[in-house]
């Protein structure tokens, strides 16, 4: 008999909490939902929260020149990259953090390798394509 009352109260507790889960992931959802009466145009939605790093007026967007990768290098080379999102106000370059982010990690990082696989990598891909798949 004790055993049916625990059972059916951690049943009923776990029923309460099913439900209170669902409501918190319920409203949680809702507040993520986009907003177009904001956005002026119909159909178009903006998304709630911060506004995107790159939409601010007046930065740059495009090609990166020679000068602004050195500009970008020698800032990191002599301040490191501690937070990316002040780093272009730091070294005076008209981009966002993002940007000069991705510029750094894909492009200008000294320790990317360049150039074709040596047969030893080719060797690895291969062996762990063979274990993984393709996923």
């Amino acid at each position: 008999m004790a055993v049916e009352v625990v059972s059916s109260g951690v049943v009923a507790l776990a029923a309460v909490l099913r439900s209170r889960l669902l409501l918190l992931v319920l409203v949680g959802l809702a507040s993520m939902t986009t907003s177009s009466s904001c956005s002026g145009a119909r159909g178009r939605s903006l998304p709630m929260g911060r506004a995107p790093c790159c939409d601010r007026k007046g930065l740059k967007k495009g090609p990166w020149t020679p000068e602004e990768d050195k500009q970008l290098v020698d800032f990191i080379q002599a301040n490191g990259h501690g937070s990316w999102r002040l780093l272009p106000k730091l070294a005076e370059l008209n981009r966002c953090g993002k940007s000069c982010r991705l510029r750094w990690t894909n492009y200008l990082r000294p320790d990317i390798k360049r150039g074709p696989f040596t047969a030893e990598e080719q060797k690895s891909i291969v062996q762990l394509h063979g274990i993984v798949g393709n996923k």
